[in-house]
């Protein structure tokens, strides 16, 4: 894929998380399509290491950015992130957890409920 296509599909993630946000009154997707308007290189990054460090047991987190798969986790977590290393995956889904995509997350759970920011 393109870096021309790659802006695209992040284009329409924006467009997409704010028409949702008004639409449903909530500003966790707004938020989220604030932080992915930043240039590429200030993109917020964490690493499975931090997850690991900032949950517990069956917690909910979204990242405005990239999950990389530095660090072990122990724990099932939820992430539901714009980009992820194929890692980052495998650790998460190793630990008994699941990596979901913005776009996906915003069809299943419209108000964005449930979901702690990090990064």
């Amino acid at each position: 894929m393109s870096a021309f296509q790659k802006n695209d599909v992040l284009k329409n993630t924006i467009i997409a998380l704010e028409k949702q946000s008004k639409k449903e009154k909530v500003q966790i997707w707004d938020r989220i399509a604030y932080e992915l308007r930043a240039p590429t290189r200030q993109l917020r990054v964490v690493n499975v290491k931090k997850i690991a460090q900032l949950t517990e047991k069956d917690d909910s987190i979204i990242i405005p950015g990239k999950l990389l798969g530095t660090g072990v986790i122990t724990h099932a977590v939820r992430v539901v992130c714009y980009q992820s290393s194929p890692s980052a995956v495998d650790k998460i889904k190793a630990a008994g957890g699941s990596v979901v995509n913005v776009l996906d997350e915003l069809k299943k759970n419209p108000k964005g409920s449930k979901l702690r920011i990090i990064g």
